[in-house]
């Protein structure tokens, strides 16, 4: 079973072991599998930014520039996603904001972590999420046969 939701506060607890480099990518925040839909922190080789999409082809994205102090310990990634748009937020602080009415996802989301970088791994601490505005229970199709 899984989980989607309509808005509210995405918080990850992640370690990150090294800074965005040459071939490297990570997406982990909110996403619609397969829809297009999704609002994420995302490593693009030495590139890292925020991204959003609407699932209906419009997106947007922002660098951010990434701070030493992120890397190889835990690190508190924050999406607050509410009728404003989209606050991505570290320990606590800030990074950007996408509210362009035309990138918000109209499909619900679910929290998403990939990770396509060969040799190092994300390290899970924590997820929650908090404040949703609705959320939605999907049974698995799972066949263990």
């Amino acid at each position: 079973m899984s989980c989607d939701f309509v808005k509210g506060n995405l918080e990850m607890e992640l370690t990150i072991p090294t800074a965005p480099g040459a071939g490297d990518v990570r997406k982990f925040g909110w996403m619609a599998q397969g829809q297009g839909a999704y609002a994420y922190f995302e490593f693009d080789g030495e590139a890292f930014k925020v991204s959003s999409g609407d699932g209906e082809g419009h997106t947007q994205s922002e660098e951010i520039a990434w701070n030493t102090d992120w890397t190889n310990v835990t690190t508190l990634f924050q999406i607050r996603w509410d009728a404003s748009g989209f606050t991505f937020l570290i320990n606590g602080g800030r990074v950007a904001k996408i509210s362009d009415e035309l990138n918000m996802p109209r499909v619900p989301l679910s929290p998403y972590i990939s990770n396509e970088t060969g040799g190092d791994t994300i390290i899970v601490q924590q997820i929650g999420i908090n404040g949703a505005q609705e959320m939605f229970h999907i049974e698995s199709n799972f066949d263990e046969n």
